[in-house]
């Protein structure tokens, strides 16, 4: 029997303290708790739109972010860990250093763009360039010492991205000696250690056949798109409301249930943060799929 896992990450107030910088989204105990409630209350309704036979499993964003910083103290040498490089500034904040990297989703067609850097951020190969000369002035500086170099992100479905990023850091240089993911399916895992042998970790193996995370479901984060900006400067995303039954696996019967409570939980949580004087400008505006994108994805063009 197929498995029929889904895995869920409680990554909103981390998503909010990142993209508004906001303290009280991480200290204040009672917009916390108001926040994580309301993340319990999505995730069981959310499970009603899911295949009956699906198993909800849900992850704590400090969860994985402990495992994977674990792993690093592992492979520290002589008291010296490995410069760590995070595809992900959620789940490993304590990284040596951050790769702004995401994939666009074009309105227009609906096709997936390579990967690319996030919104303001550099271009990813102008980011690249300079975690190189960051590594070589280290390397020059410490001669007598082995510097070695982590990769690390929250986890892999294929290894595709993981596999792209590695291939663009090592054609600029930069030798990753070992790559630190949070979760991967076995299969998913296999396949990396068919390209990096030892060099790649799991640190929490699990069988799934989906993974959403509660920020893409909240609609306060999304797909990046081509202009990332309107002409006011704020900015625009693709919300996942667009694809959930390509990219979140939602039956299409239930699509339209699905849209609803994923706008209704968007409202919720909009309004508690205007309730405790929070600005929540800087999480961004929607931009919607056209007619034709709709119909690409659809047909998995």
């Amino acid at each position: 029997m197929a498995n029929r896992t889904y895995i869920i990450t409680k990554d909103v107030n981390d998503t909010l303290f990142n993209k508004l910088g906001v303290s009280e989204i991480m200290t204040v105990p009672s917009l916390r708790g108001q926040i994580d409630r309301l993340q319990d209350s999505l995730i069981k309704e959310f499970k009603g739109v899911l295949s009956s036979d699906t198993q909800i499993k849900v992850f704590e964003t400090s969860e994985i972010s402990s495992s994977i910083q674990k792993k690093l103290t592992e492979l520290a040498r002589d008291g010296v860990g490995p410069i760590s490089i995070s595809l992900d500034r959620i789940y490993a904040r304590y990284a040596s250093a951050h790769l702004e990297v995401t994939r666009a989703l074009d309105p227009a067609t609906g096709k997936l763009s390579p990967p690319t850097n996030r919104p303001n951020s550099a271009p990813l190969q102008a980011q690249i360039k300079e975690l190189a000369l960051m590594i070589d002035f280290l390397k020059k500086e410490y001669p007598s010492k082995r510097i070695e170099v982590a990769m690390l992100d929250v986890g892999s479905f294929a290894g595709t991205t993981v596999t792209r990023i590695e291939e663009m850091l090592r054609s600029a240089g930069i030798v990753v000696d070992h790559i630190v993911l949070g979760i991967s399916t076995p299969e998913g895992y296999e396949k990396l250690r068919e390209v990096y042998k030892d060099r790649v970790s799991v640190q929490i193996p699990t069988e799934f056949y989906e993974w959403m995370e509660l920020r893409d479901l909240f609609l306060i984060d999304g797909r990046k798109v081509p202009d990332s900006y309107s002409p006011n400067g704020t900015r625009v995303f693709m919300p996942y409301t667009e694809m959930l039954v390509e990219d979140a696996s939602v039956p299409l019967q239930n699509e339209k249930e699905a849209i609803q409570i994923c706008l209704r939980y968007n409202k919720e949580i909009m309004e508690i943060l205007t309730s405790n004087g929070v600005n929540r400008d800087k999480i961004g505006e929607f931009v919607l799929l056209t007619d034709e994108a709709k119909k690409n994805r659809r047909a998995g063009k």
